[in-house]
This record gives C-alpha cells, sequence and structure tokens, in this order.
C-alpha cells in the first residue's frame, strides 16, 4: 500500500524521469487497444510519418489509444497506423520498401487523398547531425526551421556545386513550442553522406545542422515539421547502435509538440452533431439567397454576411454542419473555417474568446511563408507579441490577430460559418457583429472575398446593417425535409398513415426536434401493439418546452433517479463521461440504498448509455465526438429547465433558488463516493483507511506505467468517478454555501472536530489537481486556497470567521496572502473573480468600472517581486486606479513601505501611472513633504512632463519655508530650458510674492532670455523681476539680451527701464551724473 501523502508536498512519489502523460486519460485509456471503436477517415487531422519501421516502432509507443484500421482509397498502398495522441486523432505511416525523397513523396500524395482532413503533418525519425558551432550529442532532437536539398543544383566548374533549391518552410503552426532541442535548417538529399569535409561544407554553405532524406519530397506533397534524433554525425563513423533511442527522443518530442497545439475540445460541438438525413438539406445549395451570398459580384449588396434563423430546434446546427461539409468539397482547407458555439460545454466553447481562438489558430495553420512574414512583421502585433511573453493574448488582441491573419491572405477567398450565436453571452455577440462588420469592410478595400454565414434563433435580438436573412421555417426545402423525415422514420403500418404524416407535420411549426421526439413516441407506442396510437398521438403537445414536460411526467417509474439525472447534466462542473456518470449515479444511489455495494464496472459503454437515456427518460444523451460526454440532447431541454421554469414544476421543493439545493445534492455525492469502503468486483473486500479518513482521491488518478497494478491502482483505474469527486467537491460546494451551511462539511474535509475550530490560516492539503511543473497549491492556507480556486463564497465564509476569531494583524496578514495568490496564479478577468470577496464587494465592478483592468497587468513576477508587498502598492505599481480606490476605503495606508523601501506614491510615479498619483492626493496623502520635491525635480530632468505636470498641480509644498525659493532656483530654469509652456506657467504661478522673488527670479529671466521665447520674459517682467539688478553672472538682464543678440527682449527690457537705470547698464557715468544732476533741480512737488 502506498503511504499516505498529501497533495501539497513533495511529489516524491513520482520519477521526474518519466513522461508525465495527460492527467484526463485514465490507466484504462493508455491500456486500451484495438478494441476501441473505429472512425471513419474524416477524423484524422494529424498525420505522423516515418522512414524506418524502427522509427515506427518508436512512434507507436506514443499512442495513447491504437484504432481500429480504416479502408484506403483505391491505389492507396500505405499501411496505416491509426490511434489517438494527446486529444489528436493521429494517423502514422513508414515509407514502404525504401527510403528517400521519392518514395517520401509518393506516400504524402497517398496519405493526403485518404485522409482529406489532415492539418497537422510531422516527419519523426532519425538523421544525421552536422555539429558545427552547436553543442550537438547523439540523442538530441533537430526541429527543422527549413528544409534545402543539398543536392539539387548544377556543377560550376573547379569543383563548385551551385545550388538550385530553394528552402521549404514547415507550416508555422508547429514551431510555436520551444523546449530545450536545436532548431536549424536540415539539409535533405537522396543519398547517404559520409564524408565529414562534404558535411561540413554544405552545413557552412546552406546553414544546416542536419543530414536526412525524405523531408524534402514530402514537403511538396503536405506542408510537414521534420523532426529528427541525431544518431550520428554524418561521417565515416556511422553506426546503427544511437538509431532506436535517437528515433524514440524524436518521436517522444513529437508527441509532447502535439500536447502544446491543442485547443481543449476545439471542434467537439461540430462532430457531435449527427449527419443529416440523407437528401435533406441539400436544397439549400441550389436556394437563391444562397447562391447570391457566394456570388463575389453581388457582395456589395449584402457584404459577404448571411444569417440563417430559425426557432430552437429547427435544424440549424445540422444544416450549418452540412454546409461547412460542402464548402469543404468545393474550397482548399485554408479557405473554410468554422465555429460552433456550444452553451452545454466548456468556457471557450460557449464564448467569443474561444471563436476566437479557434478562428486564428486555423487560420495560421494554413498560412503560406509570405502571408506569415506579413502577419508577423506587423507593427501591432509585434508589439503585442512583446508584451503578452508566454502568456495567451487577451481579448482585444486576439480580435486584431485575427483581422490581421485574415488580411494577410493572398488573393485566396475565406468562408467563416458560424452557428449558434443565441449560445453565446448576447454582449458578446453584439460585439462580435462589429468586428465582422469591420472587417468586412477592410477586406473589402484590399480586394479579399469574405464570407460570413450565421445562424441562431430570433434572439437575442442582434443584427447586422447589411446582410442577407434565411428563416428556415419558412422555407419550402426546409418544410421537404421534415416530410422526408418522417416518411423514412415512420414505422407505422396503418392504413390511416398518410393521415399521421400529415398531422406530425402540420403540428410541427417547422421544429425538427420535435417531429424527431414525437416519431419516437409513435414507433414505440407502435411496437407495443398500436391500439392508443390516436389517442397517444392527440396527447402530444405542441412546441417543445410542453412535450419536455409531458415526457418527463408521464410516468412516476425511478423519479429520483429522475431528479438525480437532470441535476448531474444540469450543474455539473463540466460534461461527465459517460463511465463518471455511472458512477456519479451509482453514488448518488447508495444514500437510500437502491443500488448494490459493489463499485460498477468502469469502461462499459453499453451500461452507461442505457443508464444515460433510461434515467432521464431520453433527454440526455452521449455525445457522437471522439471524447464522448454526457449532455441534453439539445439546448431546449436546459431552457425548458431553466428559464420555462421547468425544475420548479417538476420538484416544488427546490424553489426559485434552486441551484443551491441542487449543488449541496451533488457535493454530498462527492463526498460519499470520495469516503466509501469501496468493494472491487472479484477482489474481495478492500478497504483503504486512506479513503475512510481523509481525502486524498487524486494522489490515486495520475498513474504511469507502472510494471504491476496495486491495488490502490486498482481503485483509481476502477473508480472513474475518483477523478471528478476529489477535484470538484469544493466547486460544488462553494455554489451551495448562499443556501446551505458548509461549515460541517468543510471540518470533516480540512479534518477539524468541530466547525468552531477551522483556522482557515492553517496550511493543509486539499483535493486539488497535481500541477505539471509547479504546484500553487503547496504550502497555502485554506484561504490562500480558496481564492487560487476562485471560491468566492467560502472565501466570504472564512472571512466572517475569521473576523469572529482573529487579530486584526492576523487577518490583515491572511488578506494580503490570499491577495497575492490570486494576482500571481490567475491569469485573466474570469479566474480574478475571487479577489471581488476578499475586497468586500459583490463583483469585480465598483461604481460602473472593473476593478481590476487585466489588460494593464505585468504578468512576468514571481514570488520574490511580490515578498513584502503590499495590496496598495501592487495596485499603484500596476496602474490599477478601481483597486487602489477600494483598498484605499477599506483602509489601505498611504504610506506604508514595501519590502524595497518604496511607498504607493513612488510605485506610481515610477512606473507613470498620473492617475494613481492624483487619486493618493485625494485621499488625503501628504503631498508637501520633501520627497515630493525631489520627485518633481527627478522627472523634470527625465523628461517626464505629463507626470511632473501631475505633481506640480497637488504639490502643497509652496506655502512652505524655501518652497518658493526652491522653484525658482531649481526647476524654473530647467522648465524654461525644456518644459512645454504649461508647466512653466504653472510653476510661475506658484512663486512666491514676498521680498525676495523680484531677485529669485533673475536667474529664470536670464534662462528665459537664451533660451526661452518672448512670452516667457514677459511674464517673468509682470512677476516683479528686478531687471535693475545683477544676476549671479554678475550681469544685467539687458546686457545678457545685447550680449546674445535678442533684439525684441532687449527693447522690452529697455522699454521697462528708466534714463538713469540705463545708462548705469549701458557703463555711461557721464550721462548717470548729469541725469542725477538734473533730477536733483526738478522742483518737489507736496502732497
Amino acid at each position: 500500500m502506498a503511504p499516505e501523502s498529501s497533495l501539497s508536498g513533495d511529489d516524491s512519489g513520482y520519477s521526474p524521469q518519466r513522461r508525465q502523460r495527460d492527467p484526463a486519460l485514465s490507466l484504462h485509456d493508455r491500456t486500451r487497444r484495438a478494441d476501441s471503436p473505429a472512425l471513419s477517415h474524416d477524423d484524422y487531422t494529424v498525420a505522423w510519418i516515418c522512414a524506418l519501421s524502427l522509427e515506427l516502432t518508436a512512434s507507436r509507443a506514443m499512442f495513447d489509444v491504437v484504432h481500429e484500421n480504416l479502408v484506403a482509397q483505391r491505389g492507396d498502398d500505405n499501411a496505416y497506423v491509426l490511434g489517438r495522441m494527446a486529444h489528436h486523432n493521429v494517423v502514422m505511416v513508414a515509407l514502404p520498401g525504401a527510403y528517400g525523397k521519392v518514395n517520401a513523396a509518393t506516400v504524402s500524395t497517398h496519405l493526403k487523398r485518404t485522409f482529406p482532413n489532415v492539418t497537422t503533418t510531422l516527419m519523426v525519425g532519425i538523421g544525421g547531425g552536422a555539429p558545427g558551432e552547436a553543442n550537438m550529442r547523439l540523442g538530441d532532437v533537430v526541429v527543422a526551421t527549413r528544409v534545402i536539398e543539398y543536392d539539387l543544383g548544377k556543377a560550376i566548374g573547379d569543383g563548385q556545386f551551385e545550388s538550385t533549391a530553394g528552402p521549404k518552410r514547415p507550416s508555422h503552426q508547429r514551431l510555436s513550442a520551444e523546449p530545450w532541442i536545436h532548431y536549424g535548417g536540415i539539409a535533405s538529399g537522396d543519398s547517404v553522406n559520409k564524408d565529414a569535409q562534404k558535411r561540413d561544407a554544405i552545413s557552412r554553405r546552406l546553414n544546416t545542422v542536419c543530414f536526412e532524406m525524405e523531408a524534402a519530397g514530402m514537403m511538396d506533397n503536405l506542408q510537414c515539421l521534420p523532426i529528427r534524433g541525431i544518431c550520428d554525425y554524418s561521417d565515416s563513423h556511422k553506426n546503427k547502435r544511437w538509431q532506436p533511442y535517437a528515433a524514440a527522443t524524436a518521436a517522444a518530442y513529437a508527441r509532447e509538440l502535439l500536447e502544446t497545439i491543442h485547443l481543449p475540445r476545439m471542434g467537439s460541438r461540430r462532430s457531435a452533431i449527427r449527419p443529416p438525413q440523407k437528401k435533406t438539406c441539400s436544397w439549400l445549395l441550389d436556394h437563391p439567397t444562397y447562391l447570391d451570398w457566394l456570388d463575389p459580384d453581388k457582395q456589395e449588396y449584402h457584404h459577404g454576411f448571411l444569417w440563417i434563423r430559425g426557432k430552437a430546434g429547427a435544424g440549424k446546427s445540422t444544416l450549418m454542419k452540412f454546409l461547412y461539409s460542402e464548402a469543404r468539397k468545393v474550397n482548399d482547407d485554408s479557405s473554410v473555417i468554422s465555429y460552433f458555439f456550444n452553451a452545454r460545454g466548456e468556457y471557450l466553447e460557449r464564448s467569443t474568446i474561444g471563436m476566437y481562438r479557434s478562428l486564428l489558430k486555423h487560420l495560421l495553420v494554413h498560412m503560406s511563408t509570405t502571408e506569415w512574414h506579413q502577419i508577423k512583421y506587423d507593427t501591432y502585433l509585434r508589439s503585442v507579441f512583446e508584451s503578452q511573453g508566454q502568456g495567451c493574448p487577451g481579448f482585444n488582441e486576439l480580435k486584431q490577430m485575427v483581422r490581421c491573419a485574415v488580411l494577410a491572405r493572398e488573393n485566396r477567398p475565406l468562408i467563416f460559418f458560424i452557428d449558434a450565436l443565441d449560445e453565446c453571452d448576447e454582449d458578446d455577440v453584439r460585439d462580435m457583429m462589429c468586428f465582422f462588420e469591420d472587417l468586412a469592410e477592410d477586406a473589402s478595400e484590399e480586394g479579399i472575398e469574405l464570407h460570413v454565414c450565421f445562424s441562431s434563433r430570433p434572439y437575442p435580438y442582434v443584427s447586422i446593417r447589411t446582410r442577407l436573412l434565411m428563416t428556415l421555417e419558412e422555407e419550402a426545402g426546409h418544410t421537404a425535409d421534415l416530410a422526408r423525415y418522417v416518411n423514412k422514420r415512420l414505422r407505422i403500418q396503418d392504413q390511416y398513415r398518410a393521415e399521421f404524416e400529415s398531422y406530425i407535420l402540420d403540428k410541427a411549426w417547422g421544429i425538427f426536434m420535435w417531429v424527431v421526439l414525437v416519431v419516437d413516441i409513435l414507433n414505440k407506442e407502435s411496437n407495443r401493439g398500436g391500439l392508443a396510437l390516436r389517442r397517444r398521438l392527440s396527447e402530444i403537445p405542441l412546441g417543445l418546452s410542453q412535450l419536455f414536460k409531458d415526457i418527463l411526467t408521464r410516468d412516476e417509474e425511478n423519479p429520483q433517479e429522475l431528479r438525480r439525472c437532470i441535476l448531474w447534466v444540469l450543474c455539473a462542473q463540466k460534461p461527465l463521461t459517460p463511465d463518471q456518470f455511472r458512477h456519479a449515479m451509482w453514488a448518488a444511489g447508495l444514500r437510500d440504498g437502491r443500488v448494490d455495494n459493489v463499485v460498477p464496472d468502469a469502461y462499459n459503454p453499453r451500461s452507461s448509455n442505457a443508464l444515460v437515456i433510461s434515467s432521464s427518460k431520453g433527454l440526455a444523451e452521449v455525445s457522437r465526438s471522439d471524447h464522448p460526454v454526457v449532455q441534453f440532447i439539445h439546448e431546449s431541454v436546459r431552457d425548458f429547465l431553466v428559464r420555462d421554469r421547468g425544475l420548479q414544476e417538476l420538484w416544488p421543493d427546490l424553489g426559485f433558488e434552486w441551484e443551491g439545493p441542487a449543488h449541496e445534492s451533488i457535493r454530498e455525492c462527492c463526498e460519499l463516493y470520495l469516503t466509501t469502503t469501496f468493494r472491487l468486483r472479484g477482489a474481495g473486500p478492500f478497504q483503504d483507511p486512506i479513503f475512510c479518513k481523509g481525502y486524498r482521491a487524486t494522489d490515486y488518478i495520475m498513474l504511469y506505467n507502472a510494471p504491476e497494478m496495486t491495488a490502490e491502482e486498482r481503485i483509481a483505474s476502477s473508480c472513474v468517478f475518483l477523478d471528478y469527486a476529489s477535484k470538484e467537491i469544493l466547486y460544488h460546494s462553494n455554489l451551495a454555501a448562499p443556501c446551505v451551511p458548509q461549515q460541517a462539511f468543510l471540518a470533516r474535509l480540512f479534518g477539524f472536530e468541530r466547525q468552531t475550530d477551522i483556522d482557515y490560516g492553517k496550511v493543509v492539503s486539499v483535493p486539488v489537481p497535481r500541477y505539471k511543473h509547479a504546484d500553487p497549491f503547496r504550502n497555502k492556507t485554506i484561504l490562500e486556497t480558496f481564492t487560487l480556486l476562485r471560491l468566492d463564497n467560502l472565501i466570504r465564509l472564512a472571512l466572517k470567521a475569521m473576523g469572529l476569531t482573529g487579530t486584526n494583524a492576523q487577518m490583515a496578514e491572511l488578506h494580503r496572502k490570499a491577495f497575492f495568490a490570486a494576482i500571481q496564479h490567475n491569469h485573466s478577468h474570469l479566474s480574478l473573480q475571487s479577489i471581488a470577496p476578499l475586497l468586500g464587494l459583490p463583483s469585480l465592478v465598483y461604481e460602473g468600472e472593473a476593478i481590476i483592468t487585466t489588460k494593464r497587468i505585468t504578468w512576468k513576477f514571481g514570488i520574490d517581486s511580490i515578498r513584502g508587498r503590499t495590496p496598495l502598492s501592487w495596485a499603484s505599481q500596476e496602474g490599477q486606479r478601481t483597486l487602489a480606490k477600494v483598498l484605499i476605503l477599506n483602509g489601505e495606508s498611504l504610506v506604508e513601505k514595501d519590502s524595497q523601501g518604496y511607498t504607493p506614491l513612488q510605485r506610481a510615479i515610477l512606473n507613470k501611472h498620473t492617475a494613481i498619483v492624483r487619486l493618493l492626493s485625494e485621499s488625503g496623502l501628504d503631498m508637501g513633504t520633501r520627497d515630493v520635491a525631489v520627485t518633481i525635480h527627478q522627472e523634470l530632468r527625465s523628461g517626464n512632463f505629463e507626470m511632473t505636470q501631475t505633481l506640480l498641480k497637488v504639490y502643497d509644498g509652496y506655502g512652505k519655508p524655501d518652497g518658493a525659493a526652491w522653484i525658482v532656483s531649481s526647476l524654473l530654469p530647467q522648465a524654461i530650458g525644456a518644459a512645454p509652456r504649461d508647466i512653466v506657467d504653472l510653476l510661475i504661478r506658484h512663486t512666491a510674492n514676498d521680498n525676495k522673488t523680484h531677485l529669485r527670479l533673475l536667474y529664470p529671466l536670464r534662462t528665459a532670455i537664451i533660451h526661452g521665447s518672448i512670452r516667457m520674459v514677459a511674464i517673468l517682467l509682470d512677476r516683479g523681476v528686478d531687471i535693475n539688478a545683477r544676476d549671479d553672472w554678475d550681469e544685467f538682464p539687458l546686457l545678457t539680451a545685447v550680449r546674445h543678440n535678442k533684439a525684441i527682449k532687449a527693447r522690452m527690457l529697455v522699454e521697462r527701464l528708466t534714463a538713469r537705470q540705463l545708462a548705469a547698464q549701458l557703463g555711461h557715468d557721464d550721462l548717470v551724473r548729469i541725469l542725477d544732476d538734473i533730477d536733483s533741480r526738478q522742483p518737489r512737488t507736496e502732497g
């Protein structure tokens, strides 16, 4: 038995040398082979080509699942191996007979014809290294950035060879990951090179790091990425000793690469849609509206937009899948792109950010070299790439990248099919419409033929200015499709069959889903003898919602099972697999003793599918996809239950706030499953104390290639619901918390005797998933863990409990650690939602503004950069004004220094956030200190005039001793020479009117005469500067102007001088005495 371990402890039980497989793949998945169901040729999107049998042997070991073979196209002699690797369906093939470029070209031609949906091709095997400057060792991996045929060219005399081959570059999508491997050119030829001197000459001439014999032939037919393990150094010392190891390292890297280019469940919604009934949907291909949409000559009338609208369940998604498939038959793969929103899927499947990511991936995969360089050197995108680092671009950046990728196309039409807009947020759809309208306008200006087809229900009320519109229920072709379906599927051999068909079509109102359900009901009644067909048909209600209610309430068989099924499908954090669903239903049945006490068999598709259908009374199904999950047969079922309040009609005890009790029921199910003593079939009683006294199930989920299956491994492989239950139990507890107290459960979970004993500042182990490279939950308190898992209701519960028991200092420290835990490990607006309860707010919006603007956040920081920081210090650094405002209102100190000695004001100034500076001033921060004065001087010297102006406006030291002296002696002369006029005016206005002002302004006046404007001189003269005094250079202002040839400024000074002052400054002493004598003779006037 494995020792008990916590999830926050060391991963000592896992060898770092083992390849970390996808945790979503169970032990059974990784050992399953040819008994897996066969897919179609269209399901395979990755080609993996090897030259030698030993390369194929190493590559086959990378499969997670091996699929049944498929019949190849006529004339295709390739022997394929099919399977699943990571989240991709992969077709693997080795070159038959001989290796070389010609043979590789033949294999790739046949492969492309047999598997038309292949978008990613890898050439995996061994190669000879060209060490050169690279520190290359045997077994290292080389990934090609280009492939050059080194023996394609002509001899030009004197033993020289001129290459005529151009470099062939692999698809750029496949170059996105960068582990510790060699990147460089690969030289491809028809013969094995064993000459070191020839190797070095070719390597220097073509700048290559590897030699091989197949990639060049492959690149002419399939855009592939060659990956080569180095087995020798392409010289006379060749031997086969290193070939198996080099083949294995290349295959291992190729698999890791496939794991990195996966977008979770991308395309799963489209693949789950059943194909249309034969001879249906084809009417649209000849419809005048559809033909006008594709006609480039009529683009100006509709701007390339076609909108297909229809009621819920009318068959829009089936029609869109048909149109997408037909468009791909007459266009190349790069020209037809689809996205099917899925409200029942994960976040990316039902959001526009997932759509933009999917569209961008497809566009980048199929880019030519010229198009790639055009988008690569776009000024805006370069700034995005530089600012994002390793993270995914933000929402606006993704949109701009899609725009650039579309506009970079070289005279190739582009067709988008985007389905189910109503399954996405309405505001996001409006924003998306604006994006596509602007994109269509830009594409038209660039001469790019762009077509976009949308489908949705008649709501949300979102539209586009210029488009073609088609309403499905009003189309005769759609009505004909309904009639074909009824005619073929209705199994009633009755003289009144035509009457039945007419009634169904008349009451269908164009809703295909209603027709499908009604036909199924009548067929079942017919199978029972058909004695009550007419009565049953008359009892069937009109409209989908009423029909769903009728199906669910018609009999009282297994009502508790129905309730559990509906709540699981409706409330699961992510869709359950069929086997997980079966085990979840078994755990729920344990409470009332309605199931066996022996855990059900794992991986029993027939039993799982039967349970889904029977327990939901046909309203749930197992999706038809490579990764099947349990879901409602249509989104309209969810609409009936939630929007139309079907849940309250079925189970009034749930009440209007049904989410809390529903999630509490699921939480109890998870807890029961995790704490059950499992009895395995055929194994006798087995009791593991770990399962009885704690929650450590996740420790047994991630098992890697164990030589023998231990008891714990048998539990993990047999109890398929452990993974979900251990990871998501806190998720359901959080959603139940507003309605159902959770303290007793949390005490059991964290090992406290009473719920009043829970210490939320204690470092504990919790059931959370392991992380491949780092464990963010290591050494975290309960409150930090809640924050990391974004459990907002449990955070509020913890803060409330801590407020009753903890001291202010303890509260502040725990609060600070939880705040930075959220900031450090969550990199999107969605995952920052745990910040709100820490701030005592209901949401991430305060006074109509987002508390945190994620596009401003600098994510590149580690634990050292936030150690000793305060939340206000961080908010000031990042320019998060609303967050800083909330923190100040919550009592954060305005002057507390962080571990690096910076105050929030200094952080704001260093990062040029003027709005934060103004906020701190408005919040009562003393802005008249010497530190502020010094900072103003530094900002002015550095040329940051915006910050200088902001600081001058809030500076409160002008009335203090020497405040004006500091301005006129230091800032003003410097500003006159370089700063904008507004700053100079601001400084002059703040000079004090005391008995020294007229002398202090002499230095600024000298600067203004030499470097400033006439207006500056006039302002200083009006301010009262003494122009009859000498400055620090022992010079009168007038003489300064004359000496620097400033005639206008000199005239301004002369006009303000008396005759005597002028004579004195010019050195005419005789004239001064005459003027003094004249002045002395003037009679005095009496007042």
